[in-house]
């Protein structure tokens, strides 16, 4: 068998949708000695962000194999999630191996309704209610309504560190819809990059003597200038994120019951609106105010999950499809109505590199033998026997 035959039968082995006799022709080419090298290198590579690949992995999975191929009748639906004991997890599209899925499983259905992406506008907003459209692809001068220069756009990137001195204290918004990202660099220097379907209030021109506080909805990751004598504050919704010069990524979407802070380097102080109580985050750790209970926990992560989508990447780490759902939503701009309600709650790791929705999309049509349908531009996930 060839090695780029091999490496489809092995994620499709991982992701669930082999058939009874391709199961049989992997276990017949890992009986090969030959090919357990080839098979460590695959595997660790494409799977080297979730799983540490151990000597005895390679015994574990033939022997996950040969057990499935006598067990398991129904390949698609029976334990799904507990194939391989060492390293079990889902990974419903490898980044590294991109390139044979597009030529294999991604092949659009050309009698299906397409997908028409929406192209709303990212909006500017002043502290009077004024509006203005921002052009991703052009460079400008930014005024306020005065006809003072205030900041320069240059193209997904407005840059108020350079601006004229404005003496009061006011706001700007920007609203990023679903679908696109966009950049700040505020007047100390502080960069912040916005998620899609994000919103920041942020002051024009952070003032001497004055805290540097900012208001977001939405995601969004900060690298902020440090200055000791003006601690940075970002007010999200219950939760408030202070730092002297750091960065993390602050997650708060309207729909979602908690508001996430991912430490990347530094340190941050959380506390809950109106208390004093101070909970201190470390580089590679995840602070989270649940909304219900009123407590805020922290857990160990790979920020690397959480950092990813500025590089164009989908990541997610035992979530839920319809939370997957949620955020296809966001990324592309789209709705999706799901009448699956056992796949809603299948748990996933999963990544995406930059493929487009329609690619996801079959994907999980070919693979988990989901059916949907897409009508006036809105997606339905349908129950499995429909």
């Amino acid at each position: 068998m060839k090695h780029k035959k091999a490496e489809l039968l092995i994620t499709k082995f991982f992701t669930d949708s082999a058939t009874k006799a391709e199961l049989q022709e992997l276990t017949n080419w890992l009986e090969d000695s030959k090919n357990e090298t080839y098979f460590k290198t695959f595997v660790k590579v494409n799977f080297a962000s979730d799983y540490n690949l151990k000597e005895d992995d390679y015994i574990s999975t033939k022997k996950a194999l040969i057990q499935r191929i006598r067990s398991d009748k129904n390949i698609f639906y029976k334990n799904r999630f507990r194939i391989i004991v060492k390293y079990a997890a889902v990974a419903i599209l490898l980044v590294g191996t991109a390139y044979f899925f597009k030529d294999s499983l991604f092949v659009p259905n050309a009698k299906a309704e397409q997908i028409v992406l929406k192209d709303d506008a990212i909006i500017l907003e002043s502290e009077n209610g004024t509006t203005e459209i921002l052009n991703p692809l052009i460079s400008r001068i930014v005024q306020n309504d005065e006809g003072v220069v205030i900041g320069k756009q240059d193209k997904n990137v407005i840059n108020y560190s350079e601006s004229s001195v404005v003496e009061t204290l006011s706001y700007n918004t920007l609203k990023v819809p679903y679908g696109k990202q966009f950049n700040l660099i505020l007047s100390d220097g502080t960069r912040v990059f916005l998620n899609s379907g994000s919103s920041l209030k942020y002051p024009v021109r952070f003032l001497p003597g004055q805290k540097r506080e900012v208001f977001l909805t939405g995601e969004a990751f900060f690298d902020v200038e440090q200055d000791k004598a003006h601690p940075f504050i970002v007010n999200a919704k219950k939760l408030d994120v202070t730092v002297l010069g750091t960065q993390f990524v602050v997650s708060l979407y309207k729909e979602d019951m908690v508001t996430s802070v991912v430490l990347v380097e530094g340190a941050v102080d959380l506390a809950k609106e109106g208390n004093s109580k101070i909970t201190s985050l470390t580089p590679g750790t995840r602070g989270v105010l649940d909304f219900n209970s009123g407590l805020i926990s922290k857990a160990i992560v790979n920020t690397n999950d959480y950092t990813a989508w500025m590089q164009g990447l989908l990541v997610f780490r035992n979530q839920p499809f319809e939370n997957i759902a949620k955020k296809l939503e966001r990324v592309y701009n789209v709705t999706i109505v799901s009448d699956n309600k056992a796949l809603d709650k299948e748990v996933f790791n999963a990544s995406f590199n930059n493929e487009t929705i329609e690619n996801i999309l079959s994907y999980f049509k070919d693979s988990y033998k989901i059916s949907y349908t897409i009508e006036n531009n809105i997606i339905y996930i349908k129950r499995a026997n429909e």
